[in-house]
């Protein structure tokens, strides 16, 4: 953590040393008190091991085996204190670590909520825009089409002028026609009555006679050609 950790395990398991005598039988078989000792062992859990399982009539084997475990367990307490105190001293540092991550964690959690109170507003502000641009759209493609009904209803009007135009080009050609044949006719008759007029005149001027003089020019007046007027005057 802080440096103050020894490398290897930080929990030491202590063993509790639990020390129990040998039951040796009783002799048997005239058997002295050394042979009993190499037959029989230790009647615990684990079997004595050499001189680790002590005899209780060696009284100086066992007061300095005692006195080892002693000094073991001493040792072992002490490097469990050491153990204590490091463990300690890094659960202070985890612990004020575990605080100013605490405190940013809470002030990342603000400043987040803030980004999603401020994205949640953009989204509905973007909604609302997205909202009108679509009521909008739909009044424009409204007005697309009435703008194509219209447009479909001046094609139908501007197709029906135009063919009432070319009737009426057609009927100007043939009144047209008829008028020219016409005025030939009237400017033929004319013609033909100027000429039979001058003809009688100079019959006349030979035979003169006020009565029939008159009579010719009521006639010459009678054949002269009339203004016209046309149907679409």
């Amino acid at each position: 953590m802080d440096g103050s950790l020894r490398d290897g395990p930080s929990i030491v398991i202590i063993p509790s040393i639990n020390h129990k005598d040998c039951h040796r039988p009783r002799c048997a078989g005239g058997l002295n008190d050394e042979q009993t000792d190499r037959q029989y062992q230790c009647q615990s859990r684990t079997p004595c091991q050499g001189d680790s399982c002590s005899r209780s009539r060696n009284y100086l084997m066992a007061g300095g085996k005692r006195a080892f475990d002693r000094q073991n367990e001493q040792a072992l307490l002490n490097v469990s204190a050491s153990t204590i105190k490091d463990l300690q001293k890094a659960n202070n540092v985890l612990a004020r670590e575990l605080v100013l991550a605490h405190s940013r964690a809470k002030e990342s959690i603000g400043f987040l909520q803030q980004q999603l109170a401020d994205a949640t507003a953009r989204q509905e502000k973007e909604h609302q825009h997205a909202g009108r641009l679509k009521q909008a759209e739909e009044q424009h493609k409204q007005e697309i089409l009435d703008l194509q009904h219209k447009l479909a209803t001046e094609r139908t009007a501007r197709t029906a002028a135009e063919g009432s135009l070319r009737e009426l080009k057609r009927r100007a050609r043939v009144w047209k026609k008829r008028l020219q044949e016409d005025l030939a006719l009237r400017k033929d008759a004319a013609e033909s009555a100027d000429a039979t007029a001058s003809v009688a005149s100079g019959k006349l001027n030979a035979f003169p006679c006020p009565s029939q003089i008159t009579i010719i020019t009521h006639m010459t007046n009678a054949v002269k050609p009339c203004s016209l007027r046309l149907p679409w005057t």
